[in-house]
């Protein structure tokens, strides 16, 4: 079969807050490695210098894990990330319909990012129970159960879903 990519555009409120949260943060790295080059104590200079290493890594890991879009080649489904892909076999997805936003109102992230990049993470909601959220915009949203409940977005929610029911052998 043939490979078919489904892409995770970024909604408007999430390209701000993208930007608005990269500025802070880069801004604070480079404040606090700057503020560390200009004092000459070494016991000053290292908190600062450490502190503007760790608010870019962790800049760097939201990127890295964010979600980029879906691809549905052969048997899985590929959710797309610059660091460490996730592959999830269609013939285990046992529903996938689609989703709408109320229903997730109220959850509770229990692990994971929203607004920088993308939304992701571990969630939790009375009635849905945990699941993981790999969106980039809270519009055109999926359910998928397998051995774990996936919330995602695709830009074409509609084709995604008619071609995962297709090649997992559900309608």
């Amino acid at each position: 079969m043939d490979k078919k990519y489904f892409a995770a555009s970024w909604s408007e409120g999430l390209k701000v807050m993208t930007v608005l949260v990269s500025a802070l943060l880069l801004g604070m790295a480079g404040y606090t490695a700057q503020k560390g080059f200009e004092w000459a104590s070494l016991t000053v200079r290292v908190p600062f210098l450490i502190l503007g290493a760790v608010l870019f890594a962790v800049y760097a890991l939201c990127y890295a894990f964010a979600p980029q879009g879906y691809e549905i080649d052969g048997a899985f489904l590929t959710i797309k990330r610059p660091l460490r892909e996730i592959k999830l076999p269609l013939s285990g997805i046992t529903e996938a319909a689609p989703i709408e936003r109320a229903a997730l109102r109220w959850s509770v992230r229990l692990w994971g990012v929203s607004g920088l990049f993308g939304f992701y993470g571990l969630h939790w909601k009375p009635g849905l129970g945990v699941y993981l959220l790999y969106a980039t915009r809270c519009d055109n949203l999926v359910l998928l159960r397998a051995d774990k409940t996936y919330v995602l977005s695709p830009d074409d929610a509609a084709g995604f879903l008619e071609t995962v029911n297709s090649r997992r052998g559900g309608v």
